[in-house]
């Protein structure tokens, strides 16, 4: 009997921390703003030059995975901060990972594809053409059908690819 009382009152304690869990998740949206700022504070606690050194400069990451730790700890810190759900930044620590961030030979490269075809008079503002990248979408120059494409490469892939170099991320583009 004594057994059944201690196991009675656990299981209220238990069902109290339970709600209070539910309660305290419940009030955590994907808010854009929220999630914006949480975006935000990420970015500054892990600037992909490096690390802030303290004193308005930064120290150049070791590696990429250093990088990406200082993402994945950062994100978990802005959610709560923000009051956001984790969930809602779950793009954050893939995108770190794709990123040339602590990556001295590596940059992003982006590629613009794409060529209008069949269109009798080019430039007369009517789109008569179709899209060599996209067969339903009607085009009347070359720029209507571009497309950029992003990967991250040396530099030297991606100048034989035809692309331009930049630094930082794919996940922007």
């Amino acid at each position: 009997m004594k057994k059944l009382g201690v196991m009675f009152v656990f299981s209220i304690f238990a069902m109290i921390a339970a709600n209070a869990r539910i309660a305290s998740a419940a009030k955590k949206t994907c808010d854009a703003t929220a999630v914006a700022a949480a975006r935000a504070a990420v970015d500054a606690a892990c600037p992909c030059a490096g690390k802030p050194d303290g004193a308005g400069g930064v120290v150049a990451w070791k590696n990429h995975g250093q990088y990406v730790k200082c993402v994945t700890k950062a994100r978990t810190a802005a959610a709560r901060q923000a009051q956001v759900r984790q969930q809602c930044l779950n793009s954050v620590v893939p995108c770190a990972a794709h990123s040339t961030c602590g990556k001295s030979d590596a940059v992003a490269c982006i590629n613009t594809t794409g060529t209008c075809l069949n269109d009798p008079v080019a430039g007369d503002t009517l789109a008569e053409g179709t899209c060599d990248n996209d067969t339903a979408k009607a085009c009347d120059t070359d720029a209507d059908c571009s497309q950029a494409t992003c990967a991250v490469m040396s530099e030297e892939e991606c100048t034989a690819s035809g692309g331009s170099a930049a630094d930082g991320t794919c996940c922007s583009q």
